[in-house]
């Protein structure tokens, strides 16, 4: 296990031993689901006029509705006042705005021209996101257990549908692509793109959730502030699937 993963899993065993902690990160992913990824499909929804394909589209919006309304009643559960999630730590905005420079500097939800290579390039957003969710989901429910075995067994069960929408991410991002070359290309600047957003969000919300003393004793807030954020981002958190092979490694830094 690399460092990053080590500490990150460290991090949550101590942020998910306080009810404001698992309030906090479940609220977060009520959020991202509702806020953040709709955006998309309500864009996409305009531009696919395949009616397989348009199926798809709001089988996967529904699913994250529904995601949304499952991780709210979890935080909920919890029985404390929900904390308020700042918008500095939207993560899809984030993850736009480094897009955006993969894209000729144009952020996603400002594009005009919704042509083919847009609903492809949607579908990259989308599967770069639910990349890191597949990810994250084991560890998210690993360190819950201990605390709230219910919660957890609520993102296994998510956890199944986003693989699922993995596989319409990969059929839809292919039937608009317009070559194989360029579904490629963006797919790893996208996922560069990602993985330097997520860095980025995981120190903010570290230095959050240490202001707002979300951890369970003030050694433990000292401890993270000294030593938990240098060593547990010292290198870029690629997903599995995102991390450039060796004959990737320049073209992906580009």
């Amino acid at each position: 296990m690399k460092l990053h993963d080590r500490m990150h899993h460290w991090f949550l065993n101590d942020l998910f031993s306080t009810a404001t902690g698992r309030a906090y990160v479940l609220s977060q992913a009520a959020q991202a689901e509702s806020a953040g990824e709709q955006r998309i499909f309500d864009i996409l929804l305009e531009r696919v006029k395949d009616p397989e394909l348009a199926r798809m589209v709001r089988k996967h919006r529904d699913d994250e509705v529904r995601h949304a309304e499952l991780y709210e009643a979890c935080a909920a559960r919890q029985g404390v006042t929900l904390p308020p999630i700042p918008a500095s730590l939207r993560i899809i905005d984030s993850v736009d705005a480094h897009i955006a420079r993969a894209r000729g500097g144009v952020r996603f939800f400002d594009e005009k021209v919704h042509d083919d290579r847009f609903v492809m390039e949607g579908y990259l957003f989308l599967q770069v996101l639910e990349e890191r969710a597949v990810q994250q989901f084991s560890v998210l429910a690993g360190a819950l257990r201990p605390f709230d075995a219910k919660s957890a067994d609520v993102i296994l069960d998510i956890e199944a549908d986003e693989k699922r929408h993995l596989r319409y991410c990969y059929a839809i991002s292919k039937r608009y692509a317009p070559s194989s070359f360029l579904l490629t290309t963006t797919l790893e600047k996208f996922r560069r793109a990602e993985a330097l957003a997520y860095q980025e969000h995981t120190q903010r919300s570290l230095q959050f959730l240490l202001d707002g003393g979300f951890t369970p004793s003030r050694a433990k807030t000292l401890f993270w502030r000294g030593v938990g954020a240098a060593a547990a981002f010292s290198e870029l958190p690629w997903t599995d699937a995102g991390r450039p092979t060796r004959g990737h490694v320049l073209q992906a830094a580009a």
